[in-house]
């Protein structure tokens, strides 16, 4: 009886082929025609890269070969191997970047305390891994070639319809189309964005609701820091406009001084 195999929470970051598409058909006869050329590799019995060539090998009934992988990072493995083979609109990549970005913190941070480790010992540590959620947004952003504020708006889709997000890492849905849907959520249930409608309806931005927005922005939506920077930007130009004015007035006033 063939032995069947789950999956590694690693590999399962990355959305499967689906068995209807052009390139699991593909797939299927090429491990038909071909064999499997790459074994699929294992950790802890479980999955870890080759998810769609198992499943392409029982489809095509063809015997799957195994290999275990003896590596210490399988978060940053996975996410290497997929990013070079896989085909992922820029969206898809953001989602998954979101998900992967605790895990990567943590391996990170095991690196960390080894090298610190290592260090006390006497042995030579070129650096010190980056650690913190300020540092390791950036790494996994790099890393997938993504910009930061993708992640926090991936991150604010999945805090509010966690359904939604699976929608976009498989390419059903843009971040955009998955943002809109939860708008509405999003702004019931923040706060800030309450008291931001209310300074955007009079036409008024305190220096304080400000400084809230830029230190918790995946409370409010783009489309409301989209008003928030024109209505700053208005603000701007008043009081240039008011500043200007008052310097005319001094300058006749001080022309009308006698000498």
């Amino acid at each position: 009886m063939r032995e069947e195999y789950s999956f590694h929470p690693a590999a399962e970051l990355f959305p499967l082929l689906d068995d209807s598409s052009d390139g699991f058909i593909d797939l299927v006869e090429d491990i038909r025609q071909n064999g499997l050329i790459e074994p699929i590799e294992l950790l802890d019995s479980q999955i870890l890269d080759g998810r769609n060539r198992y499943r392409a090998s029982q489809e095509a009934g063809v015997e799957p070969r195994f290999r275990d992988w003896t590596g210490s990072d399988p978060y940053h493995y996975v996410i290497s191997k997929n990013l070079r083979r896989r085909h992922l609109t820029v969206d898809q990549q953001a989602a998954i970047a979101m998900e992967a970005e605790p895990k990567l913190a943590e391996e990170t941070e095991r690196k960390r305390r080894a090298a610190i480790s290592a260090r006390r010992k006497g042995e030579t540590v070129a650096k010190l891994p980056h650690s913190g959620t300020g540092a390791t947004r950036r790494q996994t952003a790099e890393m997938f070639g993504v910009k930061p504020s993708k992640i926090r708006q991936a991150k604010t889709v999945a805090t509010a319809a966690p359904e939604l997000i699976e929608e976009v890492k498989a390419g059903r849905l843009t971040m955009r189309e998955a943002e809109k849907q939860v708008r509405p959520i999003t702004t019931l249930h923040s706060p800030l964005a309450d008291r931001v409608a209310s300074a955007l309806q009079r036409g008024r931005l305190d220096q304080e609701l400000a400084a809230e927005i830029l230190t918790a922005p995946d409370s409010l939506d783009s489309d409301t820091i989209r008003r928030v920077i024109r209505l700053a930007e208005e603000e701007a130009r008043v009081r240039y406009r008011w500043g200007m004015a008052l310097e005319a007035i001094l300058i006749k006033r001080e022309a009308a001084v006698p000498v």
